[in-house]
């Protein structure tokens, strides 16, 4: 049986004050309506495009990230000793460009959603032949040549680029973060109706108190945490992993066994409640030192945080109605 639509976080370390991509995009309110199972499927298509889609980006983040490290903001000088270079992006293009195509063979149209989509693909297109450009110049070694002219004339354009792009990516993040718990939530009433409080309805309500607690997490080292919101939705976290430990406990390891393949088990949020407690203690950083610890806090939490998520994305259930 699918599973719920989660997406990975990634962490932009950064000081103070707060970059643009930490400051979520403004966008319009979505409505989700009451769903019967016919339409929670297809809602439950659509989002799961827009995850792959998202998580499709942490490769362009991590090799534009990884430019940036050596070029700077200013670019590519030419008296570099060792320039980094930039990989190709090109596949990962492709595959934005393939999920706008999949979600418009979906009968259900979610206007403002798949027009983000569609504008992260057309980003995509404009960033593929500029950094597949720029990969050939460096792995050449062009710059040997013309004394980095091209790489000059090149690290604008790439900038550009790559920005339309991750500004593209945080419009539907900032849209799939308002959407998916009112999906999720509509199907884990689905699951209590049709299948009880058992494995599956314990494993799904964990993963999206997992989630909203995730949800009042800045993504970014130089963001402050709202604590008041976060410890509310700590609590709540916990309250689902003591009522998914309880069912597992009074059901017996060899019961749960005939529910799920490749589950959690009790004791597999550990790690996460730990860091998340971390977090909180670590969240007034007024020095230099304190603000060292919070943002190795936060980046623990967030990596804590995608191995669930990993983790739930492989379970395998096994549903018997009431």
């Amino acid at each position: 049986m699918r599973f719920f639509s989660a997406f990975l976080l990634l962490l932009l370390v950064s000081a103070a004050p707060v970059p643009a991509a930490e400051q979520k995009p403004a966008v319009p309110a979505i409505a989700v309506p009451a769903l019967d199972d016919a339409a929670l499927e297809q809602w439950n298509s659509k989002i799961q495009i827009y995850v792959k889609a998202l998580n499709g980006m942490q490769n362009p983040r991590t090799v534009f990230s990884s430019y940036m490290a050596w070029a700077k903001e200013k670019g590519p000088t030419g008296k570099e000793t060792s320039p980094g270079g930039i990989s190709d992006v090109a596949p990962y293009m492709k595959s934005l460009e393939t999920a706008a195509e999949q979600s418009d063979k979906i009968s259900l149209k979610i206007p403002l959603m798949d027009l983000a989509l569609h504008e992260l693909a057309a980003a995509a297109k404009e960033v593929a032949p500029v950094a597949s450009e720029a990969n050939g110049y460096y792995r050449r070694k062009d710059y040997l040549e013309d004394g980095m002219a091209k790489g000059k004339e090149l690290h604008p354009k790439i900038v550009a680029v790559f920005t339309r792009l991750f500004d593209a990516a945080d419009r539907l993040s900032a849209m799939l973060r308002q959407v998916n718990p009112k999906v999720q939530k509509q199907a884990l009433a689905q699951v209590e109706r049709k299948y009880g409080k058992k494995y599956y309805w314990q494993h799904k309500n964990v993963m999206i108190a997992a989630g909203d607690l995730v949800d009042v997490t800045p993504t970014s080292t130089g963001a402050p945490l709202d604590k008041p919101a976060f410890d509310t939705a700590l609590k709540q976290f916990l309250a689902a992993v003591k009522g998914f430990e309880d069912y597992y406990n009074a059901t017996g390891e060899e019961a749960v066994r005939k529910e799920v393949q490749m589950g959690f088990a009790p004791g597999s949020f550990d790690s996460f409640i730990g860091y998340a407690r971390e977090l909180a203690a670590n969240a007034d950083h007024g020095d230099k030192s304190a603000a060292h610890k919070y943002g190795n806090a936060l980046k623990s939490f967030i990596h804590s945080y995608n191995s669930l998520v990993d983790s739930s994305n492989h379970a395998r259930f096994y549903m018997e109605k009431k």
